[in-house]
């Protein structure tokens, strides 16, 4: 595998699945996912852990 990084956006439920499952498929365990919340006025960038993100997408969990 190549050194590259690949950063995405979405609301998409469905992209946010197809993810999981295309990096599962891939054997591939090494991302991150981020979520930016409003916390006191000012936006905060939240790290969701690999475990974690295919947990969330497996329960039905609201990510985005």
């Amino acid at each position: 595998m190549s050194d590259k990084q690949l950063f995405i956006t979405t609301h998409s439920w469905e992209c946010l699945q197809a993810a999981r499952d295309a990096l599962t498929e891939m054997d591939f365990n090494d991302f991150a996912v981020c979520r930016i919340e409003r916390r006191a006025d000012r936006d905060v960038a939240i790290e969701i852990e690999e475990e974690t993100f295919r947990g969330a997408i497996e329960a039905g969990m609201e990510i985005r």
